[in-house]
């Protein structure tokens, strides 16, 4: 059995196919929680995926050495080995489990039919949240502490370094090179590169700019040349750089990225065991110049790591798609939080690029409080624009409480959002974007809203997008004159399974507008779910779909078993005629030809205050007796502290 320290706090001494209710040894009487994560939570019939579990104690630290019992829960649909290891035997879900004397922890593995064939949706309405996090706690310092002055030896202390020391850089010095941290072995703990001791920096939770940068004179480590200014080894794991500004060499005028967490497939990245693991980026302030191409400024192909209180901006590119945050070949967990993050072509990218291996594919995502944005300056330039958040492939991806702001038609039609299954480089490995929330964030300023499609294949093994939970949203001034676009508010296409769209408030600047528009007609949505939203255009369109027109129709093709309740769509005069009032008992159709969106009763609609006033249609006209819309204080505020970057 391979031994991975990362994932693997435990000895898997026991397993069975069904009934284990006590572990074949005495258990460590320290365990007090089990965590079970799937490096794929899909399999088709005849293939596999693996299982690995962490055993923590009451404080949440690892427990090694303690026993535990595999069992799964439906032996026909999947069975589970004492190494982890789950075979697919039939189409159907099982309940993975792992225990610990009383103590259990469990997950569940969905089937396919036959190999290669799509894995089916899970169970109806329920979208899985990432089943794994980071832990950004800050290590202990039990070692050395290695300065490295200004002109010093960087990567002689990097190689000189033992898990629990220091490495401190002096401030205001520059260290140039292309640094490599290296795998130390088997040795556990962290080695933190940061400023030296004095430096003031701002507090945890607090984020990096680029005048605390400034008036901190953070050291800079800066590129040599197209690559990357630090990158990890095959299985490196450890690291936690802290407070030190990362950005291109004075002569670097076109680079591939600053910082690589992880490598591509072909550097070598092809199972678990050679993917880089805990590594963390902590208040730092990473960028590019105002002319210079460069493709990602972060890059996230590891095992557990984060990105928090940071700054990434001027990661853009003339040539290729550039992203701020790119991953496409680890298995997670990410944390992305509380970050200023400015990226040309995507500001945060998973998929993109087929992963190596199964066990590699990106999971377990957090994206919170974090402001993803693109400058208006950009418009017109010579950089490569799409989208602000998009995901090809990733599982299990929760995003929360940020602000995407800027987006507007280049290379694609202004979607701020653009979430899809895609086999990217037509190979064997199994692509597919599945269980993704996405909550309480505000949209504002975008050529269109938020696209879902359940996705394309060169010719690979694909997952159709499925479970998607898209709630208490603000989308606000889609299709201004600045950002125009498509100037949908959501667009759906191809087979999508278990789609949910719940008290959301949209509105739209420019004239026209499609609430919903449905796109691939031989393929309706099961289980789409749309309630108790807000849809203010001006002048424009409620639901509408390919080759059906008016809404009647639509829904009834589109989401043949789908809910459409409790909305509050205002639209132009000519949709509230005929067959275009067509929408289902329970949703609310009013017109609207007024910028100023008066007919919603918002107290100012033009300036984004889109609290409901007394008057407005939209009281008390959701299923659940509330108010149709999003719960407009919970965003603001979340807005407001991703705006700020404090906690």
């Amino acid at each position: 059995m391979r031994r991975h320290s990362m994932f693997f706090a435990f000895a898997l001494l026991a397993a069975c196919s069904a009934g284990c209710t006590e572990p074949l040894l005495t258990p460590s009487l320290s365990a007090s929680t089990i965590v079970v994560q799937a490096t794929s939570q899909s399999v088709a019939v005849g293939q596999t995926t693996n299982v690995v579990v962490t055993v923590k104690d009451a404080a949440g630290n690892a427990v090694t050495g303690a026993v535990v019992a595999l069992a799964s829960g439906a032996p026909t649909v999947a069975t589970v080995a004492a190494d982890g290891t789950v075979n697919g035997i039939s189409a159907g879900s099982a309940q993975i489990t792992a225990s610990v004397g009383a103590i259990v922890g469990q997950t569940t593995i969905v089937v396919g039919g036959t190999p290669g064939a799509p894995v089916p949706a899970g169970p109806p309405g329920v979208v899985a949240l990432p089943a794994a996090t980071v832990d950004v706690s800050m290590p202990s310092v039990t070692g050395a502490t290695i300065a490295v002055p200004n002109g010093g030896d960087l990567q002689a202390a990097i190689n000189q370094a033992k898990p629990g020391d220091v490495i401190e850089l002096a401030a205001g010095a520059t260290y140039s090179g292309a640094f490599v941290l290296p795998n130390k072995g088997s040795a556990s703990g962290w080695i933190i590169i940061r400023p030296a001791s004095g430096t003031s920096l701002p507090s945890p939770g607090t984020r990096m700019t680029p005048a605390l940068a400034q008036a901190a004179r953070l050291p800079i480590i800066s590129s040599v040349d197209a690559g990357n200014a630090i990158q990890t080894a095959l299985g490196a794991h450890g690291y936690r750089i802290i407070g030190v500004e990362i950005t291109l060499g004075s002569s670097v005028t076109r680079s591939y990225g600053l910082v690589g967490f992880g490598m591509d497939k072909s550097q070598g990245q092809t199972t678990l065991a050679s993917a880089a693991y805990n590594l963390i980026l902590d208040r730092v302030y990473v960028h590019g110049t105002t002319t210079a191409s460069l493709r990602r400024c972060v890059a996230l192909n590891s095992g557990s790591a984060g990105v928090i209180d940071s700054w990434l901006s001027d990661c853009h590119d003339d040539s290729a798609d550039a992203q701020a945050i790119g991953g496409w070949n680890g298995p997670g967990p990410f944390l992305i939080r509380n970050n200023e993050l400015q990226g040309s072509t995507e500001n945060i990218m998973f998929g993109g690029s087929d992963a190596g291996a199964a066990e590699l594919s990106p999971a377990d995502i957090t994206v919170q409080r974090n402001h993803l944005f693109k400058p208006a300056e950009w418009i017109g330039g010579p950089w490569h624009i799409k989208n602000l958040f998009e995901l090809k492939n990733a599982q299990r991806v929760l995003v929360e409480e940020n602000v995407l702001e800027g987006s507007w038609p280049r290379d694609w039609d202004g979607t701020a959002v653009a979430m899809k299954s895609v086999n990217q480089d037509c190979g064997p490995v199994p692509a597919g974007t599945l269980d993704v929330t996405f909550r309480r964030n505000l949209i504002r300023n975008t050529g269109s809203g938020i696209n879902l499609d359940a996705g394309s294949s060169c010719g690979g093994p694909i997952m159709p997008m499925s479970r998607v939970l898209i709630q208490n949203n603000l989308l606000l001034g889609v299709n201004s004159t600045t950002y125009s676009g498509k100037g949908n508010g959501f667009f759906t296409g191809g087979a999508l399974t278990d789609i949910t769209l719940d008290h959301n408030t949209v509105t739209w600047v420019g004239a026209g507008g499609i609430a919903v528009n449905m796109d691939n007609y031989d393929h309706p949505t099961i289980r789409f779910t749309l309630t108790n939203n807000i849809f203010a255009t001006v002048g424009g369109n409620g639901v509408q779909g390919q080759a059906t027109g008016w809404p009647g129709p639509t829904i009834t093709h589109f989401m043949p078993d789908g809910h459409v309740a409790g909305n509050v769509f205002a639209v132009g005069t000519a949709y509230l005629q005929g067959n275009y009032n067509s929408y289902p008992v329970g949703n609310t159709a009013l017109i609207n030809e007024d910028p100023s969106l008066s007919a919603l009763g918002f107290v100012d609609g033009p300036g984004g205050d889109v609290h409901l006033q007394l008057v407005s249609p939209a009281k008390g006209k959701a299923t659940d007796g509330g108010d149709a819309g999003a719960d407009v204080s919970a965003v603001m505020t979340a807005a407001t502290a991703a705006l700020a970057g404090t906690p």
